[in-house]
């Protein structure tokens, strides 16, 4: 959400700042196999290959905490704290990808319809 009030407010060069920090974060966190990248906007989308639903489940609750008690530098005075609502489905063969990511986006929207910062499996 900090996010969105920097961009309204056209800071644009700082929102950037800020998601190029956040997707760094995620590279970092991440396994080698892991696929990640930006999506649309303020939202960024996870493979996570070779892995089983629940531990799927798992790594992105161990992601959520680690994001959260990040700290994300805008300038020397100031830092945003930020959070994320995660959406998180398996893969059902023979699924297009566009269907994948419609309920990945669907299960992210339930988690932040329930209050935000969470993980909600589709």
């Amino acid at each position: 959400q900090s996010l969105l009030v920097l961009r309204r407010r056209q800071v644009l060069p700082t929102g950037h700042a800020v998601l190029a920090q956040f997707g760094q974060l995620l590279l970092s966190t991440c396994r080698l196999e892991d696929v990640v990248g930006r999506y649309d906007g303020e939202n960024f989308a996870i493979i996570l290959r070779n892995i089983e639903l629940p531990n799927a489940a798992h790594m992105s609750e161990r992601l959520r905490k680690i994001i959260e008690k990040s700290t994300f530098p805008i300038n020397d005075a100031i830092s945003l704290q930020l959070t994320v609502s995660l959406g998180v489905v398996g893969w059902a063969h023979p699924e297009t990808g566009e269907a994948l990511i419609t309920r990945a986006h669907e299960a992210m929207e339930r988690a932040e319809k329930n209050r935000g910062n969470r993980v909600e499996l589709a």
